[in-house]
């Protein structure tokens, strides 16, 4: 946890508030609220204004869309020789891994207000679940 960015949401919770736990840098579950750090200030979220978190996985569709198209060209240009195809089926090959290691999940939070926003997942799904289970057991 950032000291700089604890210190100034504890400053804005005040004393009958506490952080319970921290994600990023940028978010925090305190016992009362979910507060957002933004570059110009917070944004807190009481939990029983929190509707629904859901986990959703962006997946990079566009890489996988983009590999095949470029097999399918290669493959219409067979006439230039099977070096051609060889590199279609490369690239394409390199777009789907590309697509299918590059997407990631995050969990959209809604709130009863109809605002919603994204919390990034991390490279260690743990940590990211942790935070989640705060919220979702002070939410509801």
């Amino acid at each position: 946890m950032n000291d700089d960015s604890k210190n100034k949401v504890e400053k804005y919770i005040g004393p009958e508030d506490s952080i319970l736990a921290s994600y990023r840098g940028k978010y925090f579950a305190t016992q009362k609220r979910l507060i957002v750090l933004k570059k110009d200030g917070f944004e807190d979220y009481m939990y029983n204004h929190i509707s629904s978190i859901t986990y959703k996985k962006n997946s990079t569709k566009h890489w996988i869309i983009g590999a095949i198209l470029l097999f399918l060209m290669s493959a219409l240009f067979t006439g230039i020789g099977r070096v051609m195809l060889l590199m279609g089926g490369f690239f394409a090959l390199i777009g789907w891994i590309l697509g299918f290691f590059f997407a990631k999940n995050f969990y959209l939070i809604r709130t009863t207000g109809g605002e919603s926003f994204k919390i990034e997942g991390s490279t260690k799904p743990s940590e990211t679940e942790e935070f989640i289970k705060i919220i979702r057991e002070h939410s509801g």
